[in-house]
């Protein structure tokens, strides 16, 4: 991240979505910024991204790795409610070595996440990854600006499990596009030749979870445009309904802490995990 990306990109996500993270650091080797960063000594360029993310997880690796449960990799132009995604992970395992994010299917038969909208990686997915980055039967070697792709050939060749963000109805959640282009103006042509899953935009908002995750090109007033209608904007009279479902149904849910409430309301809303409820 340089000077004039500081200026223009971090200082906002700093005032927005970033402070509600149990902790965040930007990359960048410019030290008179007054934000939380690392020097990766890494080039900044965008061809050098693949030695980036690695660089960044070796040092998560090293310095972070038994601190929390997961880890998300963002880009400096994006949204995330952090609220929505950690409801999301309750329905996981976080001992599993999950890689999560809006799936990709280009040149990668298995697919893999869009950098755009955001990676997640549990801490043994990162432990497999680091300990095989410089094995080439494993990892990609030589650096590139398709970090997402190159960490996407790392995680199938590690049988490293790559989970589903859609809800129950099949509607995403992380969004690699602008937020116009998938609430307003609808997707190109070309943008479905990258989808893994299928996206339905036949009608407005169809195409999207109530629950969203992510938005992908995301600056400046934007940022704070979506800040506002998301936490300070209020609707009278509304309430979650997976939240007034799991507070009400008092039958089923008996006795069970409140966390263990939470994690069986995401259960349900998620499009691969069922749960008996």
């Amino acid at each position: 991240m340089k000077a004039q990306e500081i200026r223009n990109r971090a200082i906002h996500i700093n005032a927005t979505w970033a402070k509600r993270c149990n902790k965040y650091y930007f990359l960048t080797f410019e030290e008179n910024i007054n934000l939380p960063f690392i020097d990766l000594q890494v080039n900044e360029t965008r061809h050098d991204l693949w030695n980036k993310i690695r660089a960044a997880l070796k040092w998560i690796h090293e310095n972070e790795i038994d601190n929390f449960d997961y880890f998300l990799r963002a880009d400096d132009d994006s949204f995330y409610i952090m609220e929505n995604l950690r409801f999301f992970l309750l329905s996981y395992n976080k001992d599993d070595p999950l890689y999560i994010g809006e799936r990709f299917k280009f040149r990668v038969p298995n697919g893999y996440m869009s950098g755009g909208s955001g990676v997640i990686l549990t801490k043994e997915a990162i432990n497999r990854l680091v300990s095989n980055f410089e094995n080439a039967s494993i990892c990609p070697q030589e650096t590139s600006d398709n970090d997402d792709l190159e960490l996407g050939i790392c995680v199938q060749n590690l049988n490293i499990t790559s989970v589903d963000t859609r809800d129950n109805q099949g509607r995403h959640r992380m969004f690699p596009w602008k937020p116009l282009n998938h609430l307003m103006n609808g997707l190109e042509p070309q943008h479905f030749d990258y989808l893994y899953y299928p996206y339905n935009q036949k009608h407005k908002f169809d195409c999207c979870a109530n629950h969203i995750i992510s938005f992908h090109y995301v600056y400046g007033e934007m940022l704070y445009m979506i800040e506002f209608l998301t936490y300070h904007a209020k609707l009278i009279g509304t309430i979650d309904q997976s939240w007034a479902k799991t507070i009400t149904d008092s039958d089923k849910n008996y006795g069970l802490p409140l966390l263990e409430q939470l994690k069986k309301a995401s259960k349900k809303v998620n499009f691969n995990v069922s749960v008996d409820l």
